[in-house]
């Protein structure tokens, strides 16, 4: 019997077509692995400032259902106030009005975590009286970025006097 060359036939890829998908994965991942690293870091943002979002209007909710004022504010402890938003925040009844947490009157509600990265933040201690409306009596601020922001901006939560909240993203 002759070996038929015609009948049989290799089938595959050769070096240059490996090559070229191979040179075509390393574009397309270029291009895509930064955008996505944007993505999660807009992703982290967004999810933090709807904790403390949360965070808001559980002490609003508390303050109206206790019948007696209840604070949350920024603390990098869990223990004291001290502005820090991006590191914890506390939820606390503040019978005495005494903005600390500490105090022999006040009973922790909630204790939440923060983000080392969140080094930009500012605003004070929120305070919601009985009738769930700010204690202050007028329009609070809460504000969030990383230090390093770049595209995923910053989150601005703004209470009203009348307790209404909301969240907006700002250029940093």
């Amino acid at each position: 019997m002759r070996y038929n060359r015609l009948m049989k036939t290799q089938s595959g890829f050769t070096i240059i077509e490996l090559f070229v998908v191979m040179i075509v994965l390393a574009i397309v991942s270029a291009i895509g692995i930064p955008g996505l690293a944007q993505l999660i870091r807009g992703g982290q943002m967004t999810s933090h400032a709807n904790g403390v979002l949360g965070a808001v209007q559980l002490a609003r909710s508390e303050a109206s259902a206790r019948g007696v004022p209840v604070a949350v504010c920024g603390s990098s402890d869990g223990a004291q106030c001290d502005g820090e938003w991006g590191q914890g925040w506390l939820v606390f009844a503040d019978p005495a009005r005494t903005g600390n947490p500490a105090a022999s009157t006040a009973t922790v509600i909630m204790l939440g975590d923060g983000s080392a990265a969140l080094s930009d933040v500012s605003g004070g201690l929120v305070r919601f009286a009985p009738s769930a409306v700010l204690d202050t009596g007028s329009e609070t601020t809460i504000s969030m970025a990383r230090g390093t922001c770049g595209s995923e901006k910053r989150r601005v939560i703004t209470l009203a006097p009348g307790g209404r909240t909301t969240l907006s993203e700002a250029e940093c």
